[in-house]
């Protein structure tokens, strides 16, 4: 399969201004993350000697998760097409002695894998931006050994995540509606629909399917302007300030904004937003 428009534009992506973003603001996003981590840390259950591989395993935090649990005897790999992120990756790694993972610059949904290779493929929000899912999912499937399990956690409607909605609201009402897109398209809800994923994956070649939908909390402990800032850099708020070129005084307003809308969600000193997630398990079945 070569790589489409669409493929060159998400690399392009991640390579450019969010994979900054994401870079400077890794420690505050991992903190929002942890509750979904762990959900998939509990469906995907890696045991000790297993090979995985790591989708979209960004600046490593669950590839380092992964190798935890699997042990000297096992591996993991983690694949990426964010070049800063993995540069973040391979130094935290060799920060922390993880020396037993291995990252790969590259498309998931191309490169050119071992075949059955793998006990276990893993994603934390990794696996929504393939172009073609169906075929994606095979390839990778193909790396799996026979009954080989995948597992993977996304989001589940915008609607259902306030964490996304309220910086996106702020945004629209200082700048003006989007452009709409499509809602299948690469992006972080295009697995919002359980049902949709399940055929997916038996259409790449996989059964035992499960797909659960969990209200998971969004905890931060910094401060209410810096969830903002870190919720407004991402996702569609951060498309619509692109989209309407907002210079930094428009920014920090709708930053303001948001932190005034999300005190409501602060408790001790933690900010807890609700979020909704999509689990979803399979093993390779041919």
């Amino acid at each position: 399969m070569s790589e489409s428009a669409a493929n060159e534009d998400q690399i392009a992506f991640w390579n450019g201004a969010a994979g900054t973003k994401w870079v400077r603001m890794q420690a505050g996003i991992d903190a929002f993350l942890q509750q979904p981590l762990n959900e998939l840390m509990k469906i995907s259950n890696p045991k000790p000697g297993d090979n995985v591989l790591d989708i979209g395993c960004g600046a490593g935090t669950s590839t380092f998760d992964l190798a935890q649990r699997v042990g000297p005897k096992g591996s993991v790999t983690g694949i990426d097409i964010s070049r800063p992120l993995l540069e973040l990756a391979a130094q935290r790694a060799e920060g922390n002695g993880f020396s037993d993972v291995t990252f790969v610059e590259a498309d998931a949904q191309t490169h050119e894998f071992n075949e059955a290779s793998f006990d276990l493929i893993v994603s934390r929000f990794g696996m929504t931006f393939f172009e073609d899912p169906v075929a994606a999912i095979s390839r990778l499937g193909m790396s799996l050994k026979l009954r080989g399990r995948i597992a993977f956690v996304t989001l589940a409607s915008i609607d259902d995540n306030p964490w996304f909605t309220i910086p996106r609201d702020v945004a629209m009402e200082s700048l003006g509606t989007p452009a709409p897109v499509d809602p299948l398209a690469p992006s972080p809800f295009a697995f919002a629909n359980i049902e949709r994923v399940s055929l997916i994956l038996r259409d790449a070649g996989f059964d035992d399917f499960t797909g659960d939908r969990k209200v998971v909390d969004l905890a931060f402990d910094g401060s209410l302007n810096e969830a903002a800032r870190i919720m407004t850099n991402l996702g569609p708020a951060s498309r619509i300030i692109t989209e309407f070129h907002a210079d930094e005084q428009k920014v920090n307003a709708i930053q303001h904004a948001v932190a005034a809308r999300i005190s409501c969600f602060e408790m001790d000193g933690v900010i807890r937003v609700p979020g909704t997630i999509n689990l979803f398990s399979a093993i390779r079945s041919r």
